[in-house]
């Protein structure tokens, strides 16, 4: 079996509107309770988010060849697609609310180089270095 990498690097191909919070699953619902309807503006009012309460977790495995070359895209419906770039094989759980479809693909964009020229979450918006 071939070792697990440690570095993966994430591409978002997402709306110009939609902002990115990433955080660890351990605080993600505390984030969502707290939030949603300000910090977290989700397609949809306050009221509705409780419909979406539910997170289901979709387990996907990439094996990554470089980090000049995307390796797998995955897709999540009505958001956009997530390029995974990495140098060996990695798991990923991705979650999304119920219903939201989850699925892999060959990357549409395969020619991603990580090593140069990407662009770094600040927390509110990606700046070019």
């Amino acid at each position: 079996a071939a070792e697990r990498s440690e570095r993966v690097v994430i591409a978002a191909h997402v709306a110009a509107g939609i902002t990115l919070h990433p955080t660890r699953i351990e605080r993600a619902a505390a984030m969502r309770a707290e939030h949603t309807g300000g910090l977290l503006k989700p397609p949809f009012n306050a009221s509705r988010a409780a419909a979406f309460a539910e997170l289901e977790a979709t387990d996907v495995e990439v094996v990554g060849v470089g980090f000049r070359r995307a390796a797998q895209d995955i897709v999540i419906s009505g958001l956009g697609w997530f390029s995974v770039i990495t140098n060996g094989p990695v798991a990923l759980r991705v979650r999304a609310p119920q219903g939201v479809a989850v699925r892999a693909r060959d990357p549409l964009m395969p020619h991603i180089d990580a090593t140069r020229g990407n662009a770094k979450f600040t927390g509110a918006r990606l700046v070019h270095p």
